[in-house]
Formats: C-alpha cells, sequence, structure tokens
C-alpha cells in the first residue's frame, strides 16, 4: 500500500490507496535483471568475528551508495542497461574480503556430516 499526502482545509492528511500490482514473471527482463542487480550489490553477508563488523558495515555503505548513484543516473538518462551493468562492475570492484558467519555455518555443517559419514550415522 502507498501513503500519500493530500491538502485538506490547509492541513495535510495521510491517505492509504492500493498500489497497483503485476503479474509474477511480467517484469520486462531489463528490469529484473536491474533487480537482480541491487540485490547482489545490498547482500552484504555477516561477519564471522567481531573484529569484522566495521568491515562489513563500511562495505554494505559503499555498496548503498553506489546502489543510489544508479538509482540516480537511471532516473536522469534511463539507460537501464548501461546502469544495470555499471552496477555489477562496481560491485565486482568490492568484493567481501572478511570471513563469513554464513561460509563457517556451511564448513561446520560438512565437517559434521564428515563426522557423522565416518562413525556411519546419519544426518537428520
Amino acid at each position: 500500500m502507498t501513503r500519500r499526502a493530500r491538502p485538506f482545509a490547509g492541513r495535510v492528511i495521510a491517505t492509504t490507496e492500493q498500489a497497483p500490482t503485476t503479474t509474477v514473471g511480467a517484469l520486462p527482463a531489463p528490469v529484473c535483471d536491474l533487480l537482480a542487480a541491487i540485490v547482489d550489490a545490498l547482500d552484504v553477508p555477516l561477519a564471522d568475528r567481531p573484529a569484522d563488523d566495521k568491515l562489513r558495515a563500511n562495505l554494505l555503505s559503499l555498496r548503498a551508495a553506489d546502489t543510489r548513484v544508479i538509482a540516480e543516473l537511471l532516473l536522469t538518462h534511463g539507460d537501464i542497461t548501461r546502469s544495470t551493468a555499471r552496477l555489477r562492475e562496481w560491485t565486482a570492484q568490492h568484493p567481501v574480503t572478511y570471513s563469513t558467519w554464513q561460509a563457517r555455518t556451511v564448513q561446520a555443517m560438512a565437517e559434521e556430516q564428515c563426522l557423522l559419514d565416518s562413525e556411519g550415522g546419519e544426518r537428520r
């Protein structure tokens, strides 16, 4: 739902209107590509160690700023394909350089499975 402010007798009141909806898969491919690039840019995994939390925060802040710039350029120039490519380039220039919590979790699960396999047990 979208909230819009409307003037009424010298003051502003808020109304709630239903936002337009689209069928899943109805977005044009370039729009889907741009949205995927935005998700990829802002998907900054959690740090495994508290000492790396600042690195994560800085990376997320940088990528969010890059994403905002791309959105602004897109609104100004309208070249969605080039904007998407540029966002992907900028995201690739700033990779995750710290150990992630998600990687440690996957590793621990794999180690646990290997241990269970060597003992003849099964993981449930």
